[in-house]
């Protein structure tokens, strides 16, 4: 029995997402491999990641909230480019910097009015992240001399009475915190659609294929401590603050990339895969 290279490299990266969030959905096409291989492969990848702990302690702890074992990541990323290998090590070690260039200051704004229409959603999702410690637990004052507080919001999912909560990171206009951000960090360029058709092409009858998807991905990257002030909430009373990447922040899809970069690298060199590739999907 054989399998396809396909199939290997989107094997291992449905893998990887199940031990990132222990949520994985897809659909297997076509299935003719030999198990032995997989599991080898699976292995090797899935060493990363940590599932996070359903049930942290209360108290807020100074480790970065993330499931990435920098301890077995960093010497899979031998003989990558040094610059990118340092950026990641880096950044599981001691948090991922946003590259915010703009003023030293407070802000305070009003949240937008679908966190009113919405509350609910607002309050589960702190509560969770909170749980989870990738929210700071709330403050009666701004934690920080220079603390941006910016809209939080509430936006619809594909699956219908399932929202999404992000922070405004572009109010006010011209002043934001995304303002701040240069426009070199926040452009990045993605495989397409007929990429991977080609791939399917290429590897021809009988390949395994799957398709997964890695649930609210941004979560599992830690932000450097030193940035915590630009990632401000004011929700009933109490000031928050994220310790992880958000969605709406203009530099959170490059920064990433940079692991998504890094895990298809490590598929492909270190396990000998031909063809893989990733695709974000923000909705």
């Amino acid at each position: 029995m054989h399998l396809a290279p396909l199939g290997v490299a989107l094997m291992c990266l449905l893998t990887i997402v199940a031990n990132i969030t222990g949520v994985v959905t897809g659909r297997v096409v076509h299935l003719d491999m030999n198990a032995i291989n997989v599991i080898k492969i699976i292995r090797a990848l899935s060493v990363i990641f940590v599932p996070q702990d359903p049930s942290p302690p209360a108290k807020l702890s100074l480790a970065l909230p993330t499931p990435v074992k920098i301890n077995r990541l960093a010497p899979l990323l031998s003989g990558y480019f040094n610059s990118a290998a340092e950026y990641l090590i880096n950044g599981f070690c001691f948090g991922f910097p946003i590259p915010f260039q703009g003023p030293s200051s407070s802000t305070a704004a009003s949240n937008l009015l679908s966190a009113q229409q919405h509350p609910g959603v607002v309050d589960r999702y702190l509560a969770r992240e909170v749980l989870a410690q990738r929210v700071a637990s709330p403050f009666t004052h701004p934690p920080f001399q220079n603390f941006w507080v910016s809209p939080i919001g509430v936006i619809p999912k594909k699956t219908p009475g399932e929202f999404r909560c992000i922070q405004h990171l572009s109010y006010p206009y011209g002043a934001s915190v995304n303002d701040g951000i240069p426009v070199e960090d926040s452009s990045v360029t993605y495989f397409r659609i007929d990429d991977a058709t080609g791939l399917i092409l290429r590897s021809g009858v009988g390949s395994f294929l799957a398709k997964t998807d890695i649930k609210s991905a941004f979560r599992i990257i830690p932000i450097r401590p030193a940035d915590y002030n630009l990632l401000g909430i004011y929700w009933r009373g109490n000031y928050y603050y994220d310790r992880c990447l958000a969605m709406g922040l203009a530099s959170s899809c490059k920064t990433f990339e940079a692991l998504s970069t890094a895990v298809q690298w490590i598929a492909q060199t270190k396990l000998g895969t031909s063809y893989m590739l990733h695709l974000l999907d923000d909705s």
